[in-house]
């Protein structure tokens, strides 16, 4: 392999590697969006005594970036 073969391929790799960052920020902020449109606009819909129970925290604030950050980290590795 000669070294414009190296780099073409290098280039692939950090392409696909932009691909994959490219879609977890989307997810993240896709999961950030979800959880701002779950607290503001279907929570106050629903009913009070439902709220006061198992769905008072719900969803948990931070669990889904959390899970997504460590997606993102995992892909990242492989």
């Amino acid at each position: 392999m000669d070294y414009g073969q190296l780099l073409s391929e290098g280039a692939r790799l950090l392409r696909h590697q932009r691909i994959l960052w490219l879609f977890g920020l989307l997810a993240v902020l896709g999961t950030g969006v979800s959880s701002l449109v779950t607290r503001l606009v279907i929570r106050p819909q629903l009913d009070p005594a439902l709220l006061n129970g198992w769905l008072a925290n719900w969803p948990p604030a931070g669990a889904n970036l959390a899970l997504w950050l460590l997606l993102i980290f995992v892909a990242g590795l492989l």
